[in-house]
């Protein structure tokens, strides 16, 4: 008991000494501690118990500061964490899997895997794991066509009508066999092909022939006469149509020449050399109107082979009793029987 205490003592000299003791008594310290670990973690309490796992009560002895004991009892309480969830899925790469709480956007192809903790009322986290796996978009497919404008282009799934020639790109987007898009892109040739029919001169009826002319980029055409030149004279009324070639696209033009009033018409065509005797002179039909008449027909050098002043002429195609085969031009003054002058030029094929 804490207090003071004397006591006389006899020393060595056989003389008494006191001794006074003043004591004091510490009291022993005790402490409770509750604690709760989750299942899978350690608790350190003491050097004693460093490491601890399971539920239970715990007790240890440490010395105060005053040098006493101190007892330090534990009531630990070790709570069970929800297991590990596992999820299993695909994605294309590129995309975003928003799925579950993540938000994740895979920048390679394979397997990702990404852990998500969940905070639980009791303190303890659950774990989402999730196994992405991350399939490899598949390359874009480029291709390369033509087609000629007015035509719709349907290969390779597409449904393409071009509005205008030039080149158009167009995107077609495929499920593959991952479940991923696959890209075809489509480069399509659109030619520009394009011709117009322009005359020498709309007064056909004063010449009697024509000049017409194929104005276009391309350089390969075709008319209805046969002839392929850009330019072609003609001689007689109806109409001519041209065809303007351009990698394997078309454009056509038609222009129509009326049929004129004028009675004087010249055959365009003799066949002197085929020997049926028909059709082997060139001569103005139709004399009834006409007061004088002059002609001049000249080879492709320009020399002169036959020339007539008579309105009722006949030339069988021939220079000097030889057959002249081949395209002659002509020029013809005539003279009507109310005066008036007319001046007509033309050409005549001779076979």
């Amino acid at each position: 008991t804490a207090g003071t205490y004397k006591d006389t003592l006899l020393s060595m000299s056989g003389c008494d000494s006191v001794i006074t003791l003043t004591l004091t008594v510490k009291p022993v310290l005790q402490a409770t501690l509750n604690q709760e670990i989750c299942e899978g973690s350690a608790y350190f309490f003491t050097s004693k118990y460093p490491d601890l796992a399971t539920a239970g009560t715990y007790k240890d002895t440490l010395t105060s500061m005053s040098g006493c004991d101190s007892i330090v009892m534990l009531q630990l309480a070790v709570t069970e964490a929800p297991d590990t969830t596992k999820i299993l899925a695909n994605i294309c790469l590129g995309s975003t899997y928003r799925e579950h709480g993540f938000n994740l956007t895979p920048t390679r192809a394979g397997l990702v895997t990404e852990c998500l903790s969940i905070s639980r009322g009791s303190g303890c986290d659950s774990t989402v794991m999730l196994l992405l796996t991350v399939i490899k978009v598949p390359d874009t497919i480029r291709l390369f066509d033509k087609i000629c404008l007015g035509n719709t282009y349907t290969n390779h799934g597409f449904n393409i009508t071009p509005l205008s020639a030039g080149i158009i790109t167009e995107y077609l987007y495929l499920m593959a066999l991952s479940g991923c898009d696959s890209v075809v892109c489509m480069v399509l040739h659109v030619p520009e092909v394009k011709v117009e029919i322009v005359p020498s001169t709309f007064d056909f009826c004063d010449d009697h022939h024509l000049t017409l002319t194929a104005v276009s980029p391309q350089t390969e055409f075709r008319w209805n006469t046969g002839e392929q030149e850009s330019v072609i004279t003609v001689s007689n009324s109806g109409t001519y149509s041209v065809t303007a070639f351009a990698g394997g696209c078309t454009a056509t033009d038609h222009y129509t020449i009326e049929p004129c009033s004028d009675f004087v018409v010249f055959p365009n065509a003799i066949t002197p050399g085929n020997g049926d005797g028909l059709n082997d002179y060139f001569y103005l039909p139709n004399t009834s109107d006409v007061n004088k008449l002059s002609i001049f027909i000249y080879d492709r050098y320009g020399k002169l082979v036959f020339s007539s002043h008579d309105k009722h002429f006949q030339w069988d195609g021939r220079n000097q009793g030889k057959l002249l085969q081949g395209v002659y031009s002509y020029v013809a003054f005539i003279i009507l029987n109310d005066g008036t002058e007319k001046r007509f030029t033309g050409s005549v094929t001779v076979l």
